[in-house]
């Protein structure tokens, strides 16, 4: 990233930290936005944005709570709902999991490895997985329990026919939509090109390009994203994605889409979640602070998104 840039991103990820530390609630959780309910996935973000952060040194208090709430949120069957005691869903199991991994905190490796257990045990044949039982693979499930597999450094084979699941759903465009055959998504192309780079396998050079090249052609002039829905949701994802897999740092359309993401901050300190929403998104507001975190320190190959 270029130097001229550097302070600018320093700061929008200060004012997302204060702003992420003033929503927690007394429980330890956060909710989807500032004052609503704990939410498992927003409680999971945080906690991961938070430690990745602080480079994963030493206690802190925020953390230890976020952390605390999720293991009194754990479903008997080793997964976790959206919300306490509701049923168990593979994105919140997944991005939990990820997130106790990620504490490092006492007990919380137990709770992630449970939430393997279930992640495992839930994987379809095909080698996907979906949002419920009865209903076909979809990459938004996939991609988000192979990221707590890997995080996790467990179930190398469910990640390899993960993987291999993920190629054959490939459109030719390039991009992935959120089943097989269904209409290209910036944002769950993103999360599949991720997927693959950190799968342990080879993936096609073939593939990658064609995925790159998918986001080059539909981003937009701001530097965003939009296509399939979920600009901000691939915005934020793309730039530590891309340099991953290869695409130079001082590329046009790479410090772009690093500078949308700077300038899409509320005045608050938070993110949202679209355009016409002007309130502070927790989730959103974690994987901004988490992409801009990578990106100034250089670490282009250790961030699980």
């Amino acid at each position: 990233m270029a130097a001229e840039n550097s302070s600018e991103t320093a700061g929008a990820v200060a004012r997302g930290i204060d702003w992420l530390r003033a929503a927690q609630r007394e429980d330890g959780s956060w909710g989807a936005t500032s004052g609503m309910s704990g939410n498992v996935g927003a409680t999971a973000y945080g906690l991961m944005a938070l430690r990745g952060e602080r480079g994963g040194t030493g206690s802190d208090p925020v953390e230890d709570a976020a952390a605390g709430w999720l293991q009194r949120c754990q479903n008997e069957d080793g997964g976790w709902g959206i919300a306490p005691s509701s049923p168990s869903a593979v994105f919140t199991a997944a991005e939990a999991a990820r997130g106790l991994t990620i504490a490092a905190r006492e007990g919380a490796a137990l709770g992630a490895g449970r939430g393997v257990e279930y992640l495992l045990g839930t994987q379809k044949p095909d080698g996907g997985w979906a949002a419920a039982s009865g209903i076909s693979s979809a990459t938004h499930e996939t991609c988000h329990a192979v990221a707590s597999l890997i995080a996790q450094e467990t179930g190398r084979e469910s990640v390899q026919q993960a993987a291999r699941w993920l190629l054959s759903c490939q459109n030719a465009d390039g991009g992935w939509g959120p089943r097989r055959g269904e209409p290209s998504g910036t944002s769950l192309s993103v999360h599949a090109l991720e997927v693959l780079y950190h799968s342990g396998g080879d993936p096609p050079a073939g593939a990658v390009r064609a995925g790159i090249e998918f986001l080059r052609r539909t981003q937009e002039p701001s530097g965003g994203w939009s296509v399939g829905g979920g600009e901000y949701n691939a915005t934020f994802l793309a730039p530590v994605t891309l340099l991953k897999c290869g695409v130079e740092a001082q590329e046009h359309w790479l410090r772009q889409a690093v500078m949308w993401v700077v300038r899409s901050q509320l005045d608050s300190g938070g993110w949202p979640s679209s355009k016409l929403l002007q309130g502070g998104d927790t989730i959103f507001t974690c994987l901004a602070i988490m992409a801009l975190t990578a990106i100034a320190a250089g670490c282009y190959g250790g961030l699980h998104m």
